[in-house]
């Protein structure tokens, strides 16, 4: 057992700590169990670049019977592992505070508007959410009914965690999102000085969506994917 960060109680197999102005912090591999608010009850798995086994990961999750957070980039997992991981955890995975970068709870909650998974805040390094992380995301979508903004580029959601997300939004009536990526209107010039108008996607919804230009705007298979799914399901444009 080793001091952690946050203060709490650490399990810590086949992992180096290294210091920096103080204070310890996890090496990027290895195994790091935390006990959250309830005592002597492990409840937070960080796992970022353990090279453990797609078994041994799952096995591990699903030990964890009241897991809040969970961190699995790094592992060159695969969206297969990341559906049967959300089936075989059930309900539990509604438990999650954060998965893979993604504040779950706040999601959960109605708490957010916009969220920017492309910026320093929940990004480590070479490690996005991964489709992994995309597909926890989308099952959060699905009960969502305040985010308008989501920005998902740079981290490597792969076009099957795209697709998951365009789908959950879709299949959830309640959602109110306005924004995606770099699809929105143009910042320099803005659309009153002759800037694209970009996608607002609650036109779709309501058929007044009909022209979309999407010129200059660097997008990637990604992007593509996701839009795509939008277009299958309405024909306005």
């Amino acid at each position: 057992y080793e001091p952690h960060p946050s203060g709490a109680s650490v399990l810590s197999v086949g992992s180096g700590y290294k210091s920096i102005q103080g204070s310890q912090l996890p090496m990027p591999n290895g195994l790091d169990l935390s006990f959250g608010h309830t005592p002597a009850q492990f409840e937070k798995i960080n796992l970022i670049g353990s090279g453990l086994s797609e078994q041994a990961i799952s096995s591990l999750v699903l030990s964890v019977p009241a897991i809040t957070y969970l961190d699995l980039r790094g592992n060159n997992l695969n969206a297969a592992f990341g559906w049967r991981l959300v089936k075989a955890m059930k309900k539990r995975y509604l438990q999650l505070e954060f998965c893979n970068g993604v504040p779950t709870r706040a999601l959960r909650d109605n708490e957010i508007e916009s969220l920017n998974l492309s910026g320093f805040h929940g990004h480590i390094g070479m490690y996005g959410i991964e489709v992994v992380g995309a597909i926890f995301l989308a099952h959060f979508l699905r009960l969502n009914s305040s985010l308008t903004h989501l920005c998902f580029r740079r981290n490597d959601v792969q076009k099957d965690g795209a697709k998951a997300l365009a789908q959950s939004l879709l299949g959830n009536p309640q959602c109110v999102l306005r924004t995606v990526n770099t699809m929105g209107p143009s910042v320099a010039p803005g659309p009153t000085r002759g800037g694209r108008p970009g996608i607002d996607f609650a036109a779709f919804r309501t058929g007044q969506l009909t022209t979309v230009n999407l010129s200059k705007r660097v997008l990637d298979d990604d992007d593509f994917v996701f839009l795509e799914e939008w277009l299958r399901r309405y024909d306005c444009v």
